[in-house]
């Protein structure tokens, strides 16, 4: 501690002309001990909040900001485990967890804390000291928060107020972030088929083409264009022209998966960024995503169902072009060739009509 009180600083002084076992100095040395625990106490509070604040400045979205503030407490209190629940999509999950060593402690940490729980608890376990804590801000439950202590820490169990200051803090500190999700999610998400809209499109493919150019990396572009899309809004409305879409981008999300990035262009078309992807790996998942599509059925309110159907193009840099505009018009070139040779196929810059 770098400064100390002044009026302990004085209790110091007074305790210290005091003869040696005396009663008022018992008394004075047990305050003395007390302001210490205080002062120490105020300090660890001040550093562990300080730590949260800064995982928010740091990362800004729940699952990072919660793994940074988990190992900040963790360290800040000297924990065998910190662990945080947030409520994502009625489902708790743990976003983030923080242990001294991992998979070498006797933590029971296969538990997950009962959504009805709403109070504060701490428990004595057989191997450790734990405290469950909910996270929440006003009447809007986030999740929770779980501190391991090794069972021999007494003062652990003495901390109650500092445990519950920082699950406090915790709580406005994921609210933040999810009201940035939120945002951020408004701003690059399409609202109608939940894909990734044309900005977040564009902005994804340069990152992606900066990549072929610096490092001669590779990626695959796939236009898609809903076939006959148009009589669907003629004879069964908006809402079904709406709905079409929406299994599409669902169908287009499932091809993908987790190698790319599945966005809305624009009205009926769609287009694929497949990171890494050199031209026989572009076609196939391409082809993948027509079968999917193929798969989707529209039943009419007459009860007559509908084949979905699709046409695609496909382009991949750096063999066709190592900027974005070039790539993608390439790839929405051979997008026509598909709809010129009659729809529901896949077509390479190969297939392009020379006079395109």
């Amino acid at each position: 501690m770098e400064s100390v009180h002044p009026s302990l600083l004085n209790h110091i002084i007074e305790w210290r002309k005091l003869p040696s076992d005396s009663p008022e100095e018992e008394e004075l040395r047990q305050a003395i001990t007390a302001r210490l625990n205080q002062l120490e106490s105020a300090e660890r509070e001040s550093l562990v909040l300080k730590r949260i604040g800064t995982a928010f400045k740091l990362h800004h979205t729940t699952a990072p900001t919660s793994l940074h503030a988990a190992h900040s407490i963790r360290g800040a209190l000297d924990l065998l485990a910190v662990r945080v629940w947030v409520n994502i999509n009625c489902k708790l999950t743990n976003v983030a967890t923080a242990q001294e060593r991992p998979g070498r402690t006797n933590i029971p940490l296969s538990q997950t804390p009962a959504n009805a729980t709403t109070v504060a608890t701490w428990e004595i376990w057989d191997t450790c000291l734990r405290a469950l804590l909910p996270l929440q801000v006003d009447q809007d439950k986030l999740g929770f928060i779980e501190l391991f202590a090794p069972r021999e820490r007494d003062r652990f169990l003495h901390e109650r107020d500092l445990h519950i200051t920082i699950a406090e803090q915790l709580s406005l500190v994921i609210r933040s972030a999810q009201l940035f999700e939120n945002v951020e999610t408004l701003a690059t998400t399409d609202p109608l088929t939940g894909l990734s809209n044309h900005r977040t499109l564009q902005d994804f493919l340069a990152e992606q083409c900066d990549e072929v150019r610096r490092h001669r990396s590779r990626v695959g572009v796939v236009m898609v264009d809903v076939d006959h899309f148009r009589l669907f809004n003629e004879t069964y409305g908006h809402d079904a022209g709406d709905e079409v879409l929406i299994r599409v981008g669902k169908a287009l999300q499932k091809a993908v998966g987790e190698k790319g990035l599945a966005a809305r262009y624009g009205g009926e078309e769609f287009t694929l960024i497949l990171p890494g992807a050199d031209e026989q790996t572009t076609e196939i998942i391409a082809l993948s995503a027509l079968d999917h599509i193929r798969h989707v059925v529209f039943t009419a309110p007459n009860g007559e169902q509908k084949s979905i159907t699709a046409s695609m193009g496909y382009a991949c840099g750096p063999t066709h072009g190592t900027h974005p505009e070039r790539i993608l018009k390439i790839a929405d070139q051979a997008l026509y060739a598909s709809k010129h040779n009659g729809r529901n196929q896949v077509s390479s810059p190969d297939q392009i009509p020379k006079a395109a």
